[in-house]
């Protein structure tokens, strides 16, 4: 019998280890050894009710961000790696129950800076300002 105590024991630690302690991934979520000063942060402010999934573009790929929930503000971050050397960024965003979706300008931005979009109802109203 303290064999399979013992056993169930492990089991347990390996599950709990494997499954606990970890945290969701945006698609934005910083690199190993990668420090938050080098890091751009994303502030998405959502006035409308619907979510709306946000993507970077970056180097003609498409990376997902995450989700900005309606009628409130979303924070995400963006490794400066994905940004380094490309000169066509841009933010993406795509509601999820509209065929609607909305790209950024260009954004010129550099380690450590934040961008702030604000999303409208009508997503056309919209504005991104970068600090």
């Amino acid at each position: 019998m303290p064999r399979l105590s013992s056993s169930s024991l492990i089991l347990l630690l390996v599950v709990s280890s494997a499954c606990g302690g970890g945290q969701a991934d945006s698609g934005g979520s910083l690199g190993a050894g990668e420090s938050d000063d080098s890091a751009v942060s994303v502030q998405v402010i959502n006035h409308d009710f619907n979510d709306v999934v946000v993507y970077l573009n970056a180097s003609g790929r498409r990376h997902r961000l995450g989700t900005a929930t309606g009628k409130k503000t979303s924070s995400f971050s963006i490794p400066w790696r994905r940004l380094e050397g490309d000169r066509d960024v841009h933010l993406l965003a795509d509601p999820i129950s509209s065929e609607q979706a909305l790209t950024s300008d260009s954004l010129q931005v550099t380690p450590g800076q934040s961008v702030v979009w604000t999303l409208q109802p009508q997503l056309v109203g919209s504005s991104i300002s970068v600090f």
